[in-house]
């Protein structure tokens, strides 16, 4: 099994460089999820150094393309094209057209965020991809249930704080200016949300198109990773996102040796010690059960 890490800045390569882990880059011109990296020449800056350092490098467009993109975004695929990648991770089918018609011979990932829920749709889709992306609020059982039937054609994700929802309404600058407080927003990762019928403190990012808002705790797949493993799931996915450099080293490399091989001990040391908000997510609970009262 694979371990994806998501990087959006360039001192994260040196976290993340290991012969056994594909790094992933989100572009910074379709799509949103990428706070520090905001320009092509801050991107190509990236991707170059990934490539140099030989680790395999795969880039994301994980926003969906509106019709007057289109042709923009032909061009920029094209480009994309001309570094040597593993392959492209996308949301919109539009961009698996592109790579066709461009005639693109590697590998092509759909990750759609949520929609991907069953065996059904996952058998559709992989007529026309190498792999998928599932849903993150399904629950174990429904994951083992499709990776078993697809061996090494599902990925998950696996670790970090799980985005709950997104908007193209600027939703947090808008409340700054209804209190009448002039603060920067855009890119930035320190402002938290709390529902008035809940404790929690969730993480939110709003960029130039988007507002993210994400769970407070941070996905914990330590203990199921054995399960995923047995049932040939391709990979997990780590993003860091909210979280600090010497914490998302940590966990990182935990999570990668317990893929080589699974140590409960460890697992409850770091679990015990560590600061990090871990949680099972939606490992065992369905989403429409999670409600409270208010």
């Amino acid at each position: 099994m694979r371990l994806f890490a998501h990087i959006d800045d360039i001192d994260q390569i040196s976290v993340f460089s290991n012969p056994n882990v594909d790094v992933i880059i989100t572009e910074p011109v379709y799509s949103y999820k990428h706070p520090h990296l905001q320009t092509k020449a801050e991107f190509w800056k990236v991707l170059k150094s990934c490539l140099k350092q030989q680790l395999p490098t795969y880039i994301e467009i994980n926003g969906f393309i509106e019709e007057n993109q289109l042709e923009g975004l032909k061009p920029w695929i094209k480009d994309l094209m001309d570094y040597p990648i593993q392959g492209f991770y996308f949301a919109d089918l539009s961009v698996l057209m592109l790579l066709n018609e461009l005639g693109y011979q590697g590998e092509k990932i759909f990750a759609p965020e949520t929609i991907l829920t069953n065996t059904f749709e996952v058998r559709t889709y992989l007529e026309s991809v190498d792999r998928v992306m599932i849903s993150k609020e399904l629950t174990l059982e429904e994951i083992l249930v499709i990776c078993s039937a697809f061996p090494n054609k599902v990925e998950i994700f696996g670790a970090g704080h799980l985005q709950m929802s997104v908007s193209k309404r600027p939703l947090l600058s808008n409340y700054l200016s209804l209190i009448q407080k002039e603060q920067p927003t855009l890119n930035q990762t320190n402002y938290r949300l709390r529902e008035m019928k809940r404790q929690e403190k969730m993480p939110i990012l709003e960029e130039a198109n988007t507002f993210c808002v994400f769970t407070q705790g941070i996905l914990n797949p330590l203990e199921e990773l054995p399960q995923l493993q047995e049932t040939q799931c391709f990979g997990i996915h780590f993003d860091p996102l909210f979280i600090n450099k010497e914490d998302a080293k940590e966990y990182f490399e935990l999570i990668l040796n317990q893929i080589k091989s699974h140590d409960s001990k460890k697992i409850e040391a770091f679990t015990h010690k560590t600061s990090l908000p871990l949680f099972k997510g939606y490992f065992y609970r369905k989403t429409n059960l999670s409600k409270e009262k208010v």
